[in-house]
């Protein structure tokens, strides 16, 4: 004879109904349990593809930011070396301004997110822009005729002499090919996978 989990003895067809539902409820609860886990599994991987997703589109970000200034810089550079070769070209005695602002708004305000470019990008890019960060600093060393203490355009520009031109020149047209390799290596858009 059967007997239940208290020791009563029930027939076969009582036995039966009870072993199905036991079954029943088991059954329903794996597979409750298998449904949650696997919610949770995707919900981790669904996760994970937006925040690479996240991470990719900022990467694009500034690479775009960075790329579209340094283009800017390059042709700025160009543009202001070949006026300074102008100068050269002047009387001896004329004298010529250079303006100090370095035109790297988009590096500064995306500096904090320079890794998320490749070791290469982010090196060329920075290397590029310290030495444009630089060029009023070098300037101020070999500044001729300052402006007078107040001037509004003191801070702005920086006049020099007509026997600086050929060194400012100089110092835009080495900046120049610093600048096109940063360019080239963000080009290149090898993005590093995170």
């Amino acid at each position: 004879m059967i007997r239940d989990r208290f020791g009563v003895p029930m027939d076969f067809a009582t036995f039966a109904r009870d072993y199905g539902a036991m079954t029943a409820a088991l059954i329903v609860g794996a597979v409750g349990f298998a449904g949650v886990i696997t919610a949770q599994f995707v919900n981790a991987y669904l996760a994970r593809r937006q925040r690479r997703d996240a991470i990719e589109h900022d990467r694009r970000t500034v690479r775009t930011a960075l790329l579209e200034e340094l283009r800017f810089l390059k042709l700025s550079y160009e543009d202001r070396a070949k006026m300074i070769k102008n100068v050269e070209d002047d009387e001896p005695n004329t004298s010529f301004v250079v303006p100090t602002d370095t035109m790297s708004d988009a590096y500064q305000h995306l500096i904090d997110q320079i890794g998320l470019l490749t070791s290469d990008q982010a090196a060329k890019a920075i290397q590029a822009y310290l030495t444009v960060r630089q060029v009023p600093a070098e300037l101020r060393l070999i500044e001729d005729e300052p402006y007078p203490d107040g001037d509004a355009r003191a801070r702005h520009w920086i006049r020099l002499k007509h026997k600086r031109a050929a060194v400012v020149r100089g110092m835009h047209e080495s900046r120049v090919k610093l600048i096109d390799d940063a360019i080239k290596a963000l080009e290149a858009g090898g993005i590093q996978r995170a």
